[in-house]
């Protein structure tokens, strides 16, 4: 590709050939969908990588139904995700997604198509050709157009870069990563406008990321449970930890003597009583959580503003209002079991959070002081010399 294109190619997949074989089980609709690229020719196709719980993608799908609705009999959407199908299943019954929906259940789409970051759209077209790769956000109806009109290389350099995962992370790994039984650096963030997090069962890597937040993704502690002084707080790193997929359980274990040896830092957890809000059940009410009707794993998405769970209880409701509040919330409902729940406020205003939750959950918000367990960070103390 000419350099300056503003359409990125990953290993695996070359704009001009084949599309990878269209291998997915059918959600939506249970009947009818093809089954080839050979049964959609004639047809420009949208293909859309995501997750239930990629906030980006998530926040795609109105423009993308809109699309497709304007489009319908002419582009066919087809929206591939990697996940369970009740959980699939019963997100579309909240979010409601125009096209077809499949499910890459042994990954062989995502491996074929080299989708390291969501959302990732691939525009194939009508002889089942790949024509470009993308994201959702910045694919307009005009785009649209000339692509069905067969005008791809026109609107190739105002497509956005596909996957900001392949862009943000390339080149974090060593040359002989591959070859490597263990990898684990930190350094200065480099200059750049890329910043990130990408996680993986057995690697973790982070770029323009401050300490809270290292510790915070890399150690699943809430942000606001991290207590660091404030020169400790200024700079922001690049991380890479990976460790064989046997050992994944060492992750965490490994990122933070990375921290410790890497930076000279000392981590500890204790525990001080501090300002907190209590998440309470108040007597005589019932929290409008809705109860599943199927089974499925944890999941949450926060974005702007707005705050949904899936099969989540109370506690990780509590765990996820700590970064819209700005100090820890401790869950004192008492509620048992796991729900779905929706929650939306004005960003702009802290107390719109209380608000929310009161009215459109049935619980309370209220401060009060506890003992919470924190993340203490210091800088090791080392002697001087001569000493």
């Amino acid at each position: 590709m000419a350099a300056g294109s503003g359409v990125a190619e990953a290993a695996g997949v070359e704009v001009g050939k084949p599309a990878p074989a269209l291998k997915v089980k059918w959600v939506q609709p249970a009947v009818g969908a093809a089954g080839s690229w050979e049964e959609l020719r004639g047809k420009v196709v949208v293909l859309e990588f995501w997750t239930t719980w990629c906030a980006p993608c998530v926040a795609a799908i109105p423009h993308l139904n809109e699309l497709a609705t304007k489009f319908e009999g002419r582009v066919q959407f087809i929206s591939i995700s990697n996940e369970d199908e009740e959980v699939v299943r019963e997100f579309l019954g909240d979010k409601p997604i125009a096209g077809w929906v499949g499910l890459d259940t042994d990954r062989s789409m995502w491996k074929g198509f080299a989708v390291e970051g969501i959302p990732h759209t691939v525009l194939v077209g009508p002889e089942g050709n790949v024509l470009a790769e993308t994201r959702p956000e910045g694919f307009t109806e005009e785009m649209l157009e000339a692509v069905v009109a067969g005008k791809i290389a026109e609107v190739r350099e105002k497509l956005p870069k596909a996957s900001g995962a392949i862009d943000a992370f390339a080149g974090m790994r060593s040359g002989e990563s591959s070859e490597a039984l263990l990898e684990a650096w930190i350094r200065p963030h480099q200059p750049s406008n890329m910043m990130g997090v990408k996680r993986a069962n057995n690697e973790i890597l982070m770029r323009g990321m401050g300490l809270r937040e290292i510790i915070g993704n890399g150690l699943g502690i809430s942000f606001e449970r991290v207590m660091l002084p404030e020169e400790l707080a200024q700079q922001d790193y690049d991380l890479v930890v990976r460790v064989p997929d046997a050992r994944a359980e060492m992750l965490k274990t490994v990122l933070r003597q990375t921290l410790e040896v890497g930076l000279g830092l000392q981590l500890r957890q204790e525990t001080r009583e501090a300002e907190v809000w209590v998440l309470a059940a108040p007597q005589g009410r019932t929290a409008a959580l809705r109860q599943p009707t199927t089974k499925g794993g944890s999941a949450a998405r926060r974005m702007r503003g707005m705050l949904e769970g899936r099969y989540s209880s109370t506690v990780d409701l509590a765990r996820m209002l700590e970064s819209a509040l700005g100090k820890p919330v401790v869950d004192e409902t008492g509620i048992e079991g796991t729900f779905h729940f929706d929650l939306k406020w004005d960003e702009e205003k802290t107390e719109s959070v209380v608000v929310a939750v009161r009215e459109q959950l049935g619980l309370e918000l209220r401060e009060a002081r506890r003992p919470i367990e924190f993340m203490v960070v210091e800088l090791e103390e080392r002697p001087k010399a001569g000493e």
